[in-house]
């Protein structure tokens, strides 16, 4: 009834089909209160579409499902959770009412082999939407192998949290023909992020494809970020991945709000979570083209230096992420210099066929073997920034890092860009 709480009903439910060997949940056309949940291989949870079954997460204390969560499984890939079916469902958390916490995720999995999940809605989360990680601990290794999450909606609701989707571990994933749409704030890497727990040298990333998948409306550094510390420490090392016919359409932007103040340099102004960068300030008494640092969940800001004489100003918001990147690849996430060779494993890394509205474009560093093709990128706010094929840092303190063995043809890129130009080989 979406009051009553349901958690004791459904997860015995769950634990009566793994007793069986398996089978399928089916969840009613209902709301369902519940919260930290856990499935098992072998089982289905199956709904009457997302638009009418919701399982709502009202406490956002923990996880909404888990599969082998905390320390569960082993690290042996054949010991997964194997063969796990989530379709038609709408998984709710309560980021609006309480906000964001880093690591409060919706769908918790672990230790999970040839997992399917379509067809569902994922929205409000605190934290991800999906983590597809390797245990809630510290250095404990677990592999996920052969996950499909396709033809999904993952709706942030208001551009506060971490991650559409975490991946930290897996080998043959498949990301299509999903909607991303307010999703991450602005100091969180974005709304799909491939990235590996630090020192965590038996971490498996092969064989991923994201294609398909339009992102709206987003907050974070990078719609798609694959950002892996010392590529070459891992035990296996990452190789394939493919980033295809994706379309980034259109970055988070914070709308004008008038705020009252008084003749100091302090205004404030109404509650706001996220953080709020490049503010622009126009107003009596203000001069043209003051900007505000970066302030984070801040409900007053002030005005280094700028004289407030009205009553009311205004402060314009620019989008947060105005400078955010379609996608961010970088294999070599240390601040160390790194100089590849030949010697160095190729990734084989396919960008292709993508339609980028966003400022930001592609960045490439650290990066052995690539083809990046057939892409359109069409700045939409002045100035553009460019693609970066090599070091990102080409500015005060350039890192020594580079590109390596790879192919860029029949790309569209249009638009101001800045100063630096379109396309930069670091």
């Amino acid at each position: 009834d979406g009051v009553t709480d349901d958690t004791a009903a459904i997860q015995a439910a769950l634990d009566a089909a793994n007793t069986a060997g398996g089978g399928t949940v089916f969840f009613p056309e209902a709301t369902y209160v519940c919260t930290d949940l856990e499935t098992y291989g072998g089982v289905a949870l199956v709904g009457q579409g997302f638009a009418g079954t919701e399982l709502k997460d009202t406490t956002g204390l923990t996880y909404l499902l888990s599969v082998n969560k905390g320390t569960g499984g082993t690290s042996d890939p054949s010991d997964n959770a194997t063969g796990i079916e989530i379709f038609g469902i709408h998984f709710s958390g309560p980021v609006v009412a309480l906000g964001f916490s880093q690591h409060r995720h919706l769908l918790n999995l672990h230790a999970v082999s040839d997992v399917h999940i379509h067809h569902c809605k994922i929205s409000g989360f605190r934290g991800d939407g999906i983590y597809l990680g390797s245990s809630n601990s510290a250095a404990t290794e677990r592999h996920n192998e052969r996950v499909q999450i396709t033809d999904n909606v993952i709706d942030g609701l208001n551009n506060d949290n971490r991650n559409g989707i975490s991946v930290i571990d897996c080998t043959d994933l498949v990301i299509s023909r999903n909607q991303f749409v307010n999703c991450t704030r602005a100091n969180m890497p974005g709304n799909i992020d491939v990235e590996p727990n630090p020192g965590d040298a038996f971490t498996r990333l092969r064989n991923l494809r994201i294609t398909g998948n339009t992102f709206n409306n987003h907050g974070g550094g990078s719609c798609v970020s694959v950002a892996i510390n010392e590529w070459d420490g891992l035990t296996v090392s990452p190789q394939g991945f493919d980033i295809s016919r994706n379309f980034f359409e259109s970055a988070h932007s914070l709308p004008v709000a008038s705020c009252v103040t008084d003749s100091t340099t302090t205004v404030t102004m109404p509650a706001t979570t996220g953080i709020l960068a490049g503010m622009l300030v126009s107003g009596a008494g203000i001069s043209a083209g003051t900007t505000v640092a970066a302030v984070v969940d801040a409900t007053s800001i002030t005005l280094s230096g700028a004289a407030v004489a009205s009553a009311t100003v205004t402060l314009t918001f620019e989008a947060s992420a105005s400078v955010a990147k379609a996608v961010f690849f970088k294999l070599h996430n240390s601040s160390a210099p790194r100089v590849l060779t030949d010697a160095d494993p190729e990734a084989h890394l396919r960008i292709e066929g993508n339609l980028s509205l966003y400022r930001g474009g592609f960045v490439l560093e650290g990066v052995n073997g690539f083809v990046v093709s057939g892409n359109t990128h069409r700045d939409t706010v002045t100035p553009g920034h460019p693609w970066v094929i090599g070091s990102e840092s080409i500015a005060a303190a350039p890192l020594e890092r580079n590109a390596r063995n790879g192919v860029i043809s029949d790309n569209f890129l249009a638009g101001v860009g800045n100063s630096e130009g379109q396309l930069i080989f670091g």
